[in-house]
């Protein structure tokens, strides 16, 4: 069972698709322009292979967890994943830190496919409510002895 702070969920704030998008993409412009990526992966296989570079940002810990951006016809995606947000911070261990960047890997993949099949996508409202999510405290019991 997971207990989450019910006021959040309750008054999110919502703001208009096209300013959350803004305030990602210049904050991602801002990361990408005054740094080098940390690592590049690749997905897939070599004729249908995606290109994603990876940045981290180590500005504030208000910044979103991750900012996303693709491009279609060169099938590469950046991700900026935020180390000092507070959802980072609880992380103990350095399994957890790799599955979480995998994890942010595969946002910027999943919204890459949407775009690509879909022609458009407004994933920034969606991404802005997680953010806040992964802000608060969250747990969880379970009646099974591990």
């Amino acid at each position: 069972m997971c207990f989450i702070q019910v006021d959040y969920l309750k008054n999110a704030p919502t703001y208009p698709e096209k300013i959350i998008a803004a305030s990602f993409s210049k904050s991602s412009q801002r990361i990408t322009e005054e740094s080098d990526p940390i690592t590049e992966v690749y997905v897939g296989h070599e004729d249908d292979r995606i290109h994603i570079l990876v940045f981290f940002n180590e500005k504030s810990e208000f910044d979103p967890y991750v900012l996303t951006e693709t491009t279609m016809q060169d099938n590469k995606i950046v991700v900026v994943i935020n180390l000092l947000h507070p959802h980072i911070q609880e992380m103990k261990s350095s399994d957890s830190l790799l599955n979480f960047f995998r994890h942010c890997v595969y946002d910027g993949v999943a919204e890459w496919k949407a775009i690509k099949i879909r022609g458009s996508i407004q994933p920034y409202t969606v991404k802005l409510f997680k953010d806040g999510l992964l802000r608060i405290p969250f747990e969880i019991k379970s009646n099974k002895a591990v």
